[in-house]
């Protein structure tokens, strides 16, 4: 894609992402308070959050590693050094199927609390200009006569919300779609760099958000496609990094909660892997809050957009059809080990079929919409 389209792409996303944090109300996005009472903790600690003796909305994120709330920290120690005083006081008519319910009452704060707020939304646009290079980058080399049409993967409305919102959700996208990539540029051209670089990407993944554990696949799949071309060395440094990563990653919940995987919350509402056959609306919740739904994924987009995006998604699922090369193995188990994730968080953590769960493999889905055209 030439530089001026590739500029028009990110102009786009970012004025998408600063309407988002503009016009959001404060605490409106999924677990916002309690992403805000992190980065509250990050910024006038500055050391990480143990896990709480007992959950509230503000403190029930604290298991969460730190990398996406760095930047958000630092912002808020400028703006304000004491702190913002923000009361989250819960909605009694809250519903999440009445479009526009809002959860808190407002205002949660002051004029100065809110700015903050706008100010640590934005400082987020970093990470998804990194999303937006790294997918086009992916898109260019699984379907380079016709890349352009990752864009309309790229600008979808849910995405750019959850980077107008306080999260760590857009730094973990972010780093999952610099590991595909640099997973990508592995298979195609094997060395002990990329293969360690790859190991890197994954850590930095790992300490944006436990969620990255899916990538554990497609480097699986990576490291067994360059081992069956008898390149031994790239692959164990592949494997090598990642399992260093891993172990890392491991050690910091050790120290942190004393355990190997870090403390979740987890709800009374969970499922079974039978109800994921039987319940199969789930599928269709995970589409519409992927493409758009928000607010607490109680506002959806007007029905007729989602139209367009069944569209997108029938063009990417056509695009499976031309992932027989290692590069496509590599982006069809990525999708594959985000959905298992989804599927796994659904049993055992949550019944939440969110889209947002699959944004980290954007990348990947955007290179399958745009090998879903006709070549030509």
């Amino acid at each position: 894609m030439p530089t001026t389209e590739r500029l028009l792409l990110m102009m786009l996303a970012i004025a998408g992402a600063i309407a988002f944090a503009i016009i959001t109300p404060v605490g409106e996005a999924p677990d916002e308070p309690a992403h805000i009472g992190y980065v509250q903790y990050l910024a006038r600690e500055w050391r990480l959050p143990s896990a709480p003796e007992s959950y509230d909305r503000v403190n029930y994120e604290a298991h969460q590693p730190p990398l996406g709330y760095f930047a958000q920290a630092a912002v808020l120690r400028v703006m304000a050094q004491d702190g913002i005083h923000l009361d989250f006081r819960p909605n009694p008519s809250f519903d999440f199927n009445r479009s526009g319910s809002r959860a808190f009452i407002h205002p949660a704060g002051g004029r100065e609390a809110r700015r903050a707020v706008i100010a640590m939304r934005i400082v987020q646009i970093g990470w998804l200009l990194l999303a937006m290079w790294a997918s086009m980058e992916v898109a260019c080399a699984i379907a380079p006569a016709s890349q352009r049409f990752a864009a309309a993967y790229l600008l979808a409305p849910q995405l750019l919300f959850v980077t107008g919102a306080v999260s760590n959700d857009i730094a973990l996208i972010a780093c999952a779609s610099l590991t595909l990539l640099l997973l990508i540029r592995f298979v195609n051209d094997p060395s002990n760099t990329r293969g360690a670089a790859a190991g890197l990407a994954l850590t930095a993944a790992l300490f944006a958000k436990g969620a990255a554990l899916f990538l554990g696949l497609p480097i699986a799949v990576a490291a067994i496609m360059v081992a069956r071309r008898k390149s031994w060395a790239p692959a164990l440094a592949l494997i090598a990094t990642s399992c260093a990563a891993l172990g890392v990653w491991i050690g910091v919940n050790v120290i942190r909660f004393g355990t190997i995987m870090p403390p979740v919350p987890t709800a009374g509402s969970t499922g079974t892997f039978a109800d994921l056959a039987l319940r199969p609306r789930w599928i269709g919740s995970l589409f519409v809050s992927f493409w758009g739904k928000f607010g607490w994924f109680n506002t959806p987009m007007p029905a007729v957009t989602y139209i367009w995006f069944a569209l997108l998604t029938v063009v990417a699922l056509l695009g499976l059809r031309r992932m027989r090369t290692p590069a496509g193995a590599v982006i069809v188990s990525a999708i594959a080990g985000n959905l298992i994730f989804i599927a796994l968080f659904l049993v055992m953590v949550d019944w939440q079929p969110q889209g947002r769960y699959l944004l980290p493999s954007i990348s990947a889905i955007a290179a399958l919409g745009a090998s879903g055209l006709p070549r030509r």
